[in-house]
């Protein structure tokens, strides 16, 4: 088994090597300056190998003024443009061999709103070989502020990305961190750098040591207020917590604003400041302390994946459990959400469906959009949209949530689903809850068994 996964990941390997291969090279011919950001080459700097890290996409910084004209090689070389101008990062697909990749173009190191306050200069780089090729990564004395600054602006980051930023903070000679803390100063990024370098210590802790790491107890801060606690000035926590409020791409409507800002409060106060970190896997709530339905398994998202196809080539219904807060009101953690094969059923804007997301977990979320073979889903509670992702990536179609036994349908009016959340609002208590992720949506985290089904 350990040896096909080896496999499986050189295979994967070699795949997004060809893609970026091509990308530059097209990149070049009409002059474009490009630097690969993480992925293959930082894993071949870090690990001396460029398949033992997972790569879900490509990331490239291409400098302002290049945009345009990245935009048509990209284009020219059968990249799809999907969203995203400069300066923002556009996201680019490209399906090959039935195998769907994503292609990000950013103009600056963090492009996102929450951490804008950042002030990276463009990145230098230095050749990497991958395979038969070299590739320009991003290689200077802003490396490690930047993985830090990327780590701390995310909800949850995966335990890789802190072992990427150790092996690298490992790697660095006395002389190259001093070089890291003056340059992550510069950009205001200083107490990032802090703060992943204290992760670091607990990580080694963890690893090094015959005693096992207490994990009852543990906190850990919402991650808009541990932007603003880390920024390098109070000015820089202000913009954080700005953008965190008015996220620019969660709509330009004042209503729909006012409810998206009001959701993120009421989340936060709900849930505190901090967040027990033994409480982050204590699985969804059951109302009343009940177990609601016939009885469930627990699956990872590759099992669930298979039992899915296998369901739906056989034209059974199955029901999940939702795990996430993104479908409230429509849908609460813990309910049981009855799901059909997609089969010959048209899908329509406002249907809720379970989608397999490119990265291999899966989402149920309403359909907001539909444009010739692709959809695009929301989460009733997210102000963000989902990536777009084709037709094919439809699991099933929801037909309806379970209460108190009774099928019934899922909202698909606005107002009925506004009423409901004011109604859960004012009558649900307040109790201490598991953090909420965002644009994760409902995850499938158990199914029921073939009786049910």
């Amino acid at each position: 088994e350990w040896r096909a996964a080896a496999i499986s990941a050189l295979d994967l390997a070699e795949f997004w090597e060809s893609l970026l291969s091509k990308a530059l090279s097209a990149l070049r011919d009409v002059g474009v300056d490009a630097v690969v950001l993480k992925g293959l080459p930082l894993s071949q700097r870090l690990y001396g190998d460029a398949s033992v890290r997972m790569c879900a996409d490509l990331d490239l910084f291409v400098p302002m003024f290049q945009r345009t004209r990245a935009h048509e090689a990209l284009t020219a070389a059968g990249w799809r443009h999907l969203r995203g101008e400069a300066p923002q990062e556009g996201l680019y697909r490209m399906t090959v061999s039935e195998r769907e990749a994503s292609l990000e173009v950013h103009s600056s190191l963090l492009d996102d709103d929450l951490v804008s306050h950042l002030r990276f200069r463009e990145p230098a780089s230095r050749l990497v070989p991958l395979g038969t090729i070299d590739v320009p990564a991003h290689d200077d004395d802003q490396l490690a502020a930047y993985l830090a600054s990327h780590l701390a602006k995310h909800a949850t980051p995966p335990l890789l990305w802190f072992v990427d930023f150790a092996t690298l903070w490992q790697s660095l000679t006395a002389e190259e961190r001093a070089a890291s803390r003056l340059a992550a100063r510069s950009a205001h990024a200083h107490r990032y750098l802090d703060w992943a370098t204290h992760q670091t210590r607990h990580l080694i802790a963890a690893t090094s040591g015959p005693a096992p790491v207490p994990d009852v107890g543990r906190t850990e801060l919402h991650y808009a207020i541990r932007i603003a606690l880390l920024a390098g000035s109070p000015a820089d926590s202000v913009r954080a917590v700005r953008a965190w409020l008015f996220p620019r791409e969660a709509t330009s409507v004042s209503a729909k604003r006012a409810i998206s800002i009001g959701t993120r409060i009421r989340k936060l106060v709900k849930r505190g400041l901090f967040v027990r970190a033994d409480d982050r896997h204590s699985g969804p709530a059951i109302r009343r302390g009940k177990r609601a339905g016939p009885r469930a398994i627990s699956l990872d998202a590759a099992q669930f994946g298979e039992i899915a196809d296998q369901l739906a080539a056989a034209g059974a219904d199955f029901s999940i459990r939702a795990s996430g807060r993104s479908m409230r009101p429509s849908l609460e953690p813990g309910a049981i959400v009855s799901l059909a094969p997609l089969g010959d059923r048209p899908v329509r804007v406002g249907d809720v469906v379970l989608v397999a997301s490119p990265v291999g977990s899966y989402v149920l979320h309403r359909v907001t959009s539909l444009d010739q073979g692709w959809i695009q889903t929301k989460g009733d509670a997210n102000p963000y949209a989902d990536d777009v992702v084709p037709m094919t990536a439809i699991k099933a179609i929801a037909t309806g949530v379970f209460v108190d036994g009774v099928l019934e349908p899922i909202p698909r009016s606005r107002g009925i689903r506004a009423l409901r959340s004011a109604r859960a609002f004012f009558a649900r208590p307040r109790r201490p809850s598991g953090p909420d992720r965002e644009g994760a949506g409902a995850h499938t985290a158990q199914t029921t068994d073939g009786a049910s089904a």
